[in-house]
């Protein structure tokens, strides 16, 4: 789990399960408009407000998750040894990669 810059962990985990249940409300609403889009459809006005304050929610969320990861993308301070030479740059690319850690 990422941990924010100052120890915060529970704090951005909650962050994240209110991001998840929005993309759960997000999915819900999609596939209303889906489904009423072949006839033609109306929203609620409450609907389209609960689906523009998620979409809005989840975007501050995100970009508050961006700064976190760009903390995840550097290389850790591991000191001058030898392997820690190597496992430095290793765990970033790790974090910042397409593949991360994969089986070998």
């Amino acid at each position: 789990m990422l941990e924010s810059p100052d120890g915060g962990s529970e704090e951005l985990s909650a962050r994240m399960d209110l991001v998840a249940k929005q993309a759960v409300q997000i999915q819900s609403s999609a596939k209303t408009f889906a489904a009423a889009a072949g006839k033609g459809f109306h929203i609620e006005p409450e609907a389209a407000a609960t689906l523009i304050n998620s979409c809005q929610n989840a975007l501050t969320d995100l970009t508050g998750l961006d700064e976190q990861l760009q903390t995840a993308g550097q290389a850790p301070r591991l000191g001058q040894s030898p392997g820690a030479k190597v496992v430095g740059p290793f765990t970033q690319n790790a974090a910042t990669d397409a593949h991360g850690i994969e089986r070998a």
